[in-house]
């Protein structure tokens, strides 16, 4: 009988640990819903450094719309296993905004400048939170976790008083601070260094914003998601977001605040730089068949490949992920797109033109004192006329096809 209870109190015992297990398993890895982590909030008595992947600190700007200053954030870690959402790095400069206030703020006394925290994740390319937690109160809370010299643009001293951006999402965005610091970053989230500006602009410009009675502008235009421009008065602590575009008979002094706006957002783009980098570089093949590949079944195609092209043939079969191929036929070039399925090869493609196009045409370069071939892993500088010249784009993929000495080149230029 006490070998029996013995046994039993064992058992109870492995149980307990095999329930307590499995809930920190699931609770790390991420299984709990959003409102049980939400519920079930860390009291926060310090800030954690480093910040978890995906944490963040921010300033709050406005609670209805909500709207928080990204300040301070970790990057993104491969193999995370804290938990099962996809964590993003978050850009420095960044406003994330809501049309609501989080539910874990409802019956908190929050304000325009408190600090909070909080994890930043993506489930189905939106942004969903772990936890927000308010800090304002967490000693020594300025001064953060990352080094000032790792976070560029983010002055934690100094809030944003105006964002002007012409897409949603803030990707294509002016800032400028109450110190009057001030960078761009465009839509392709380039970092532009504003050059040869006159800073009594933004001088004046900060003044007339300051000045503005943001309460009969709250009152008077409504929030709107595809929100292009927020003005906060640090002094009111108040914010106004929406839409220059959809304006009806805006005032004039808000007028002529989004025109200086947007006349000094031009004139930092007039004047940026640019980077050119060979982003891939691809062989022109001869096509040793009687007609152009595009003139040929998919099945007879692949045969063609098989017998002129083994080398090729078996590196596609190799591959997990297709490849384009290049051609050139009776002075006319073609491009393949191949891919292995099932060990047999599927091949697409088209003839190439001179003309901008992603995977359907091409342009000359025409830049005698540039060599594309002698461009290294390094970008170069170069200039506006070479980017008018030679009609180069500043793209978010790599689609500038460009044919120089009997190679294509993808090019890769970034604004700076």
């Amino acid at each position: 009988m006490r070998n029996q209870k013995g046994f039993i109190e064992i058992l109870f015992v492995v149980i307990v640990l095999l329930i307590t297990t499995t809930t920190i398993f699931l609770y790390t890895k991420g299984f709990f819903s959003k409102s049980f982590l939400t519920k079930n909030k860390l009291n926060v008595s310090k800030l954690e450094c480093p910040l978890l992947p995906g944490g963040f600190v921010g300033r709050i700007v406005d609670l209805n719309p909500f709207i928080f200053e990204v300040l301070d954030y970790s990057l993104q870690e491969e193999n995370d296993n804290l938990s099962n959402l996809e964590y993003v790095n978050i850009p420095g400069g960044f406003l994330y905004y809501s049309e609501s206030t989080p539910q874990e703020f409802k019956n908190i006394s929050l304000e325009s400048g408190n600090l909070i925290s909080g994890r930043w994740g993506v489930v189905l390319n939106e942004f969903v939170s772990d936890v927000f937690e308010d800090i304002s109160k967490v000693p020594n809370v300025e001064k953060f976790c990352t080094p000032e010299d790792k976070l560029k643009n983010i002055k934690r001293d100094s809030p944003i008083i105006v964002a002007l951006s012409k897409t949603e999402g803030f990707g294509d965005t002016l800032f400028i601070r109450k110190d009057e610091s001030y960078f761009y970053r465009d839509y392709y989230t380039n970092e532009v260094l504003p050059r040869n500006i006159d800073n009594k602009k933004v001088h004046e410009l900060k003044e007339k914003i300051t000045k503005l009675d943001l309460d009969k502008y709250k009152s008077g235009y409504k929030y709107q998601t595809n929100a292009n421009l927020i003005l906060i008065n640090d002094t009111e602590a108040k914010v106004i977001s929406f839409s220059v575009d959809n304006l009806f008979n805006p005032p004039a002094d808000l007028t002529k605040i989004v025109t200086d706006l947007t006349n000094l957002r031009e004139e930092i783009l007039e004047n940026s730089k640019y980077k050119l980098k060979v982003h891939s570089k691809y062989e022109i093949n001869k096509w040793l068949s009687a007609d152009p590949p595009n003139s040929y079944t998919r099945e007879v195609r692949s045969e063609i490949l098989k017998r002129d092209y083994p080398n090729i043939y078996k590196e596609v079969l190799k591959k997990h992920e297709g490849m384009y191929v290049f051609y050139k036929y009776e002075g006319k070039y073609y491009y393949l797109w191949l891919n292995s399925s099932n060990g047999s090869l599927y091949s697409d493609g088209d003839e190439l033109k001179i003309y901008e196009g992603k995977y359907s045409g091409y342009s000359l370069w025409k830049e005698k004192e540039i060599r594309l071939r002698d461009i290294s892993n390094d970008s170069i500088e170069i200039d506006k006329s070479v980017m008018d010249r030679n009609g180069l784009k500043v793209w978010l993929e790599k689609d500038n096809y460009y044919l120089d000495e009997d190679s294509f080149y993808v090019l890769d230029v970034v604004r700076f």
